[in-house]
């Protein structure tokens, strides 16, 4: 019989119990046996363990003639059980021969009785250390993480899953064998540089690890914008305290909320923003939203459409089953495009040189000036703007002055939008003439159709015009005369957010898959607020203003988590109102915007849910462009970080999100490209097409909804000078407004046929789904500087490193503009979503307030 000892799994698990609980605990002990191995009897053993075809870590030490294993706590037994089956065959071999004249083995007792041959030295080969895959391939080598990093917690469990350790192995061509320490990678290869590549890559995965960092939350950091005003008190305010029209305006997407049916009913009862209150006013003065917002659109026109995808100038081109290429509905005439009228050619997409045409021409005012005539057609010479040095920097993230920029506010594209000033600027805005604006190309007014339209005058003859402007939830702003002062942005709020992006961006340099930095304009409200913190209709308690300081502590520290702080991207449900952000000038009266007619697109999203090989719950979108009917795969509400802004002197905020995907496996890639195989596109006369899809049940997919996402792509195009210690550089960055149309399309039919499912969607009649309108739109702001070098990580191969570096994304300053735009365009933005309407009339009734008599009399929402 053989010998053995180890020390048990664990203090408070069995061997038996472990195997049964499947124990993942590492283990290292010493096998011994009655017999002594010699220099060919190792060598023997090791051949015939190898062909059991199984990697186990096993050592044969020569100078106590045991075997050293490392194993996991649960495969105890059964290693023990493999190493003693297989010693048990060799010396059964021997045995045959005779173990008196063997030169492999002796047992332990002629050894320790006779002494022989105590100095003879067993040579082990070194391939014999190694696991059996390893061991068979040319080439050995050992890998380990260095030792900080595992002790800070990095192992081969977490960095190297299965999926990712048979990637590995499927770039390098090399074996790797993850060992039971966590810590050790085997590395076998056919040639050095193969092993050398593999090594490689490990190290750069692990570095990818020590970089992530530890306990960050979705929501980084919780900013105030105050416009400056930092040394003024706020106070928290229900959103349903005496604002009938901002509690109709909310509209909340589904998919932002854990429990759909508790979407409305949470914001009404429990969400709460912060408002200023720098000259200590009382409630009565700043109660109601409805009489200090104005809209930007007056309500006769709120039936238009959004210009970038009316029906005269964007139609949806038709598909049958697996056609790969289709022509568009609509008849885009080919000298527009460029081509011979008789030259057929297979359209993609219409190649429209703007987003409207064959639109009324204006005849009448411009903005600001009293007979003013436009054309279709502006300069084609941009301005030239003036350009400051700006401020010397040697610190990574030190931007507290930002670089010199200037905006592209010319456009030498055909301008649809020259017509539309006058219906969708703000109607509580008056406007300054700009006198430079080039006036190349003016139309004959004998050809033009007379448009001549004066502004809205909705407020100016009301008594509340001549009291001073207030916005957002009761709360007072500048005066109107202020409109063209750019916002301050706190330098001090931009370089805590370049620093912190800083540290998530840096292990994103070995990431691969998708990365993204955007801006989402939205409304932020927090819950969970205290009660007792919150200033209650017709208070005006003095203990209940707050330093902003304190507020913004209290957010950051108890209201960072995803159930405490919560944001909706849905902007309005009016295309016109799509139009006026579209169309918004900077504070010098020039268009911020280009509208170039080939940066829009439709696609059909399809927001599915599936599970991964480790039972892993994944959702994704297959997105299917409905031109060319080409298709991508992301992961659906990926991994993100955060930068919440609430802006308290106005009705929107903003937050900067840097999101990470994966890019997802093969079996979601054939999902997407068998739906498109599928698809069948029926265009309909009121504007959004039907579809058919169907899929094979053996993916176990389940479709969660479909969607219709129009989205046009506004540029406007930032310079500055990035000053280094010696020299300056200039820099050029594309700023990018993306507005999506979006449609959510309702289940019309579904069938089961064999092993098919196939499903029909139609866009929303009416107001089939309370709390959602037909459509909505959502607006988005990114850089081409960090675009541009996020495409890099698309492009990765696993284990590898981008070009680009944290220090030169961040010192180019472009998060420092893309803020500086969020924020000036939320302050243009107040009277946006003010016909908004999510038909929750049952929740925005007063309640009486069951308080003591003396405040029965005050008016509450929850």
């Amino acid at each position: 019989m053989n010998e053995w000892s180890a020390e048990p799994a664990s203090k408070a698990t069995s061997r038996t119990d472990a195997a049964r609980l499947h124990d993942a605990e590492p283990m290292d002990f010493i096998l011994s046996s009655n017999w002594v191995l010699r220099t060919e009897g190792v060598k023997n053993f090791y051949e015939v363990l190898y062909k059991k075809g199984e990697n186990l870590e096993i050592k044969y030490d020569h100078i106590l003639h045991a075997f050293r294993v490392k194993c996991l706590s649960h495969e105890e037994v059964r290693v023990v059980s493999v190493v003693k089956d297989t010693l048990d065959k060799v010396v059964q071999e021997e045995a045959e021969k005779g173990i008196e004249t063997s030169s492999r083995i002796t047992s332990l007792a002629d050894w320790r009785k006779d002494g022989l041959r105590l100095d003879e030295e067993v040579i082990i080969p070194t391939k014999y250390s190694f696991p059996c895959d390893v061991a068979a391939c040319r080439i050995q080598d050992t890998w380990d993480i260095p030792e900080a990093w595992f002790m800070s917690g990095i192992t081969t469990t977490g960095m190297l899953p299965e999926r990712a350790l048979s990637k590995l192995q499927g770039l390098t061509g090399a074996v790797l064998i993850t060992s039971s320490n966590r810590r050790t990678v085997y590395v076998g290869g056919s040639r050095i540089d193969k092993v050398a590549d593999a090594k490689r890559k490990l190290s750069t995965l692990a570095r990818f690890f020590s970089l992530i960092p530890r306990n960050i939350p979705q929501v980084v950091e919780i900013f105030l914008y105050d416009e400056g005003e930092r040394s003024t008190t706020g106070e928290y305010r229900y959103v349903a305290d005496g604002n009938d029209k901002l509690l109709r305006s909310y509209i909340l997407d589904r998919f932002d909320w854990p429990h759909p049916v508790e979407r409305y009913p949470t914001v009404f009862l429990k969400s709460v923003l912060v408002r200023l209150n720098p000259h200590r006013e009382p409630w009565k003065d700043t109660q109601l939203l409805s009489d200090t917002v104005l809209p930007v659109v007056k309500e006769s026109q709120t039936e238009e459409g959004f210009a970038a995808f009316g029906s005269n100038v964007w139609k949806y081109p038709t598909k049958s089953i697996h056609s790969g290429s289709s022509l568009p509905i609509s008849d885009v005439s080919t000298t527009q495009l460029g081509r011979s009228p008789s030259a057929p050619q297979h359209i993609l997409r219409p190649e429209i040189e703007s987003w409207v045409s064959k639109l009324p021409v204006p005849n009448g005012h411009g903005p600001g000036s009293s007979r003013q005539k436009y054309s279709a057609i502006v300069s084609q010479t941009p301005e030239k703007a003036t350009e400051h040095p700006a401020s010397s920097t040697n610190d990574l993230i030190d931007i507290s002055t930002p670089p010199t920029t200037h905006s592209q506010s010319e456009t030498n594209e055909p301008d649809p939008f020259k017509y539309l000033w006058n219906r969708y600027r703000p109607l509580h805005t008056a406007w300054t003439p700009n006198h430079e604006e080039d006036r190349v190309g003016e139309l004959d007014p004998k050809t033009s159709l007379s448009m001549e339209t004066h502004g809205p005058q909705i407020a100016q003859n009301d008594e509340r015009a001549s009291r001073p402007f207030h916005v957002t939830v009761n709360q007072k702003a500048g005066s109107p005369v202020d409109r063209n002062t750019f916002p301050p942005v706190d330098p001090d709020m931009v370089l805590s957010i370049s620093r912190s992006l800083a540290v998530l961006m840096e292990p994103l340099r070995m990431w691969s898959g998708i990365v993204d930095l955007r801006i989402d304009l939205g409304r932020f409200y927090f819950l969970n607020v205290k009660a007792s913190h919150i200033q209650d209709p017709g208070d005006d308690d003095e203990g209940k203003r707050y330093k902003l300081s304190r507020i913004r502590t209290e957010l950051n520290n108890k209201h960072k988590a995803n159930d405490k702080l919560l944001f909706t991207r849905v902007l309005t449900n009016l295309g016109a109102e799509a139009n006026y952000l579209a169309h918004m000038r900077d504070e010098r009266g020039k268009e911020i915007w280009r509208r170039p007619g080939n940066e829009r697109s439709s696609t059909y999203e399809f927001i599915c849910r599936s599970k991964t090989l480790e039972g892993v719950e994944l959702n994704f979108i297959v997105s299917v462009d409905a031109m060319r009917f080409s298709s991508g795969v992301k992961q659906f509400k990926p991994d993100q970080n955060c930068f919440a802004v609430h802006c308290t002197k106005h009705v929107w905020d903003f937050r900067l999100v840097l999101s990470v995907s994966q890019n997802l496996d093969d079996t979601c890639v054939r999902f997407a490209e068998e739906l498109v195989g599928s698809l069948r596109v029926m265009p309909q006369n009121d504007g959004i097409p039907e579809l058919d899809v169907s899929y094979d049940k053996g993916y176990d997919v389940e479709i969660l909804a479909v969607r219709t996402r129009n989205t046009a792509c506004c540029t406007s195009e930032i310079s500055s000078i990035i000053t280094h210690p010696t020299h300056s550089t200039p820099h050029t960055d594309v700023q990018r407004l993306y507005i999506s149309e979006v449609w959510e399309m309702a289940l019309r039919a579904k069938s089961d046929i064999e092993q098919r499912t196939q499903l029909k969607f139609a866009r929303y009649k009416n107001n089939e789904r309370p709390g959602m309108p037909l459509l909505w739109y959502e607006a988005v702001l990114k850089s081409d500087t960090f675009s541009m070098a996020f495409e890099q990580n698309e492009k990765l191969e696993f284990g590898e490193e981008v070009r680009w570096t944290t220090e030169e994304l961040v010192k180019t300053g472009a998060v420092w503009e893309l803020i500086r735009t969020a924020a000036f365009m939320v302050k243009k933005m107040d009277g946006v979503g003010f016909w908004n309407d999510n038909h929750q009339a049952e929740l925005q009734h007063r309640v009486i307030s069951s308080r003591p008599a003396v405040r029965q009399n005050t008016p509450r929402f929850w």
